[in-house]
């Protein structure tokens, strides 16, 4: 197209990709990637969104039915045990001592023979927590729209609960709450790594840390 719209070289992860764009917008590269990509589309369009536009989105997808597989008795937890970097998983280990921690049916979603594994493993070692069926794309949107709560790390499964306005508690090492929306229902806990977002250290496995005890009193307030 011969209208486009782009970062300036300032905000740019690339700044040399601003020489393609036609007209900029220039907003931080550690702003909050929900308002930075809202507004990047408004100001190409020439409209205004705002934090309370944001909170007061409709779901980003359809709703599909509920799954047979979720418990009628107990509140549904979604477990997002895997990542696209080994130092943003959250231990197995933990997450068995999580699911010790609530009265409530853990689902462990996976999506390869790794996760599988660890997702096997997880259910071996408590009482609590069941293995999803493998689900396509949109059985995977109706089963986080119909859970209480979605645990998980910093990867799409887990963002994908904030999308569905759903609650959610997204885990962060290597990464920061920057890259999500926080609201009364979705929370963000951290390990106390200090980030560098322009300097991502994917080597950092702080992830590691984080108290599971602290993610259950999370999900108390939550449910």
């Amino acid at each position: 197209g011969k209208n486009i719209h782009g970062y300036d070289r300032a905000s740019a992860r690339e700044g040399i990709a601003a020489l393609l764009y036609q007209t900029h917008s220039s907003i931080p590269y550690d702003e909050n990637i929900i308002r930075r990509n809202c507004r990047l589309v408004a100001e190409a369009l020439n409209f205004t969104v705002t934090d309370q536009d944001i909170r007061d989105k409709q779901p980003a997808f359809a709703i599909g039915q509920r799954p047979d597989f979720l418990s009628q008795d107990k509140p549904n937890i979604a477990l997002v045990i895997g990542a696209s970097w080994p130092s943003k998983i959250y231990p197995k280990e933990h997450y068995a001592a999580l699911c010790e921690k609530l009265d409530t049916r853990f689902i462990i979603l996976w999506g390869n023979e790794a996760e599988h594994k660890d997702a096997s493993w997880i259910e071996a070692h408590t009482e609590n927590a069941y293995l999803a069926p493998k689900l396509s794309l949109s059985e995977l949107t109706a089963f986080i729209a119909h859970t209480d709560l979605t645990i998980g790390s910093d990867t799409g499964p887990t963002h994908l609960a904030w999308a569905l306005n759903r609650p959610s508690i997204t885990l962060f090492g290597p990464t920061t709450p920057r890259m999500i929306f926080e609201t009364a229902i979705n929370l963000a806990i951290e390990s106390k790594s200090i980030v560098d977002i322009n300097h991502i250290d994917k080597n950092d496995f702080s992830i590691r840390d984080i108290d599971p005890a602290k993610i259950a009193a999370a999900a108390r307030e939550l449910l």
